[in-house]
């Protein structure tokens, strides 16, 4: 939400050009709800953290590569290439979708009988 002129003008096109879908964990907010929102758009899913599963910065991960963005008075990035911080940090973003709740289909509104 700090800089939606990079993510929905390069980032997100970028990404589709080369149809690369995307997996998002994010808090249960109103920016996590507006990206689901999005989601058969922009090739991407989106689920919820748990409150109890909170992780204070962005984590990207593709191919051996893992990149861990935070703002605090200002932007901080660690990027890392291969390894075993990478492996790490794979398995954790997978324990923590696995935890996550999938985007579950809305059932249709069913009329009251008399």
């Amino acid at each position: 939400p700090d800089n939606p002129t990079y993510d929905d003008g390069y980032y997100i096109p970028k990404r589709l050009s080369r149809n690369i879908s995307a997996c998002i964990l994010h808090r249960p907010d109103e920016h996590g709800r507006a990206l689901r929102a999005r989601d058969a758009v922009q090739n991407r899913e989106t689920r919820f953290l748990p409150a109890k599963l909170d992780f204070p910065c962005s984590m990207y991960i593709y191919g051996d590569e893992v990149a861990l963005v935070w703002t605090t008075d200002h932007v901080v990035g660690l990027a890392v290439r291969g390894g075993p911080l990478v492996t790490l940090m794979r398995a954790m973003f997978e324990l923590y979708w696995k935890a996550a709740a999938p985007n579950k289909p809305r059932s249709p509104t069913r009329k009251k009988r008399p």
